[in-house]
Formats: structure tokens, sequence, C-alpha cells
């Protein structure tokens, strides 16, 4: 590089999401799945016809365009209308430990089953993946797989993964009124700013100039998730950047995010993760 130029250097493997499975259930009239689960994060994307998902709390319709991201280890299954024989794009997708806690916020927020705008992006780069992945298919019905991936196909992936990941990096408010929804994104643009000890409910409700329980309810109705849940995803955000210095010890990591000790940290780690925070050492 020249003189003042600047840039990001690379200097080891870094976390990205592992696509290990996709293809295209082309359902007949009678078609059934039985329940079952993955260790995986599975998309499903309903490209045409209508059939139901199956959990066990019960049943749900399926509609052309909906979306559902079942989590590793959820129960599922399904079937295919009679009358309108339903095509579904799947992809199974591990992703980093490091992404549980936006993925846990986005699932509970805005995909899960949704034919909302805020997911337009995601769902066009689904139909596209399904388009191109029905004309590389074989016309044949019942279960596709593909024993080989095109540029175009690979290129239509990534841009799923790409689309998705930009929904990871903060739960949007979508659901409430539209006063909810405004001091929704209100409270999570102050969190999101914090680059180290997010600021407690009390203080955001001062700043903000609403009370600490309206704040609350508000963020929950627009999100689904509660203020001590957004929080502990922005700890362990900001944990995880100062973790990546080797020079800062894990006792002031976990002062600086607002924790009282190291034990304490590591809880928090261990809830939101699964890992400890020595494991985003470098």
């Amino acid at each position: 590089m020249g003189a003042g130029s600047t840039g990001i250097v690379f200097d080891g493997d870094f976390a990205l999401p592992q696509v290990c499975a996709l293809g295209l259930n082309q359902l007949g009239p009678r078609w059934q799945q039985a329940p079952h689960a993955h260790d995986f994060h599975e998309l499903h994307y309903l490209r045409r016809g209508s059939g139901e998902l199956h959990f066990p709390s019960g049943n749900v319709k399926m509609h052309p365009g909906w979306i559902y991201v079942f989590k590793p280890g959820e129960s599922h299954g399904g079937a295919s209308s009679k009358e309108d024989p339903a095509q579904v794009l799947y992809m199974g997708v591990r992703f980093p430990q490091t992404l549980y806690p936006q993925l846990e916020a986005l699932t509970a927020t805005r995909l899960g089953i949704t034919a909302g705008d805020d997911v337009a992006e995601f769902r066009s780069a689904m139909r596209a993946l399904g388009d191109t992945l029905a004309i590389s298919a074989p016309k044949a019905g019942g279960f596709t797989r593909l024993a080989e991936i095109s540029p175009l196909l690979r290129a239509r992936v990534l841009s799923v993964l790409a689309a998705l990941m930009l929904l990871l990096e903060n739960p949007v408010p979508s659901n409430g009124t539209p006063r909810q929804r405004e001091v929704a994104e209100a409270l999570l643009r102050e969190l999101e700013l914090s680059k180290g000890n997010p600021p407690e409910l009390n203080r955001l409700a001062r700043k903000l100039d609403l009370s600490p329980r309206y704040l609350g309810e508000a963020l929950g109705a627009a999100t689904g998730v509660t203020f001590p849940q957004a929080l502990a995803a922005v700890r362990v955000r900001n944990a995880q950047a100062l973790l990546g210095d080797e020079s800062i010890p894990v006792r002031e990591v976990a002062q600086r995010v607002g924790l009282s000790s190291p034990r304490a940290l590591a809880r928090l780690f261990r809830r939101v993760t699964g890992q400890l925070p020595s494991a985003f050492r470098k």
C-alpha cells in the first residue's frame, strides 16, 4: 500500500458461517416429513405452493415467500398441501458460536415465520437462490441434491449469507406500535454506540426522558427481546472485541463491560455463547 493508505489485514483464520446442506424439496401432494432436528441452523424458503410446518406446540400454515429459521435442536416437520403442492428451498448453516447472541435476537424478532418488509433483501436473495437451484436441478420430483455447485449457484449462496449477516448486526424493531418501534430503535442505538460498559436501563430512561418500565415494554413489544437479553448481547460483543487484545487482562475486560469479576464474565459467556471467554483469545 502507498503512504497514507489504510486497510485491513487478516493474519489468520477467522470464523465464517459454513453451508453444510443445500437443496430444493419438490414436494408431491401427499408428502409429509416426520419431526426431526439438526445440529445446525436450517433456513427454509417456500418458493411456491403451500403447506404446514409441524412443531411440538402445533401446526403453522406456510405461504409463498415466507421464511423460517430452525434453530439447532429445534424439532420440526411438515406436510405439503394436497391442492397446491409446495416447493421448499432449504439451506443448512453452521454459524460460529460468536454469532449466537445475534441469531437468538434475530430469530426472536424478525425471522421465524415472516412476510415483513424488514427482511426484503434477505428474501430477495433466497428467491434468487431458489430460482437458480430450480433451473440447475433435475425436473423430476422428490428430494433433489446437486453433485456440483456452479459458480452462479455459489454466488447466490454467498449473497444469501451476506444478506443474513447484515440482518445479524442488530435486532431491528418490526412489531408493536410506531411509537414503540421508534423508542426501541433509540434504545438499541444507544446500546450499540457503547464501546465498553453499556448503559443500564435507568440511565437510558433518563437520557431518553422516558420511564424505565415504558422503555422495557417498548423494546419487548417491538423486538421480542427483553432489556437484559439486549444488554447481555452487547456486553458479550464488547468483551469479544477487548479479548482480541491479549495485553488486556480478563479481569479488566470484565470491569470495562460493567461486570464485577472474571467469574461473572465467564457465566455471561457460557449463557450467551456456550463458551468461556478464553475461547475468544487469539
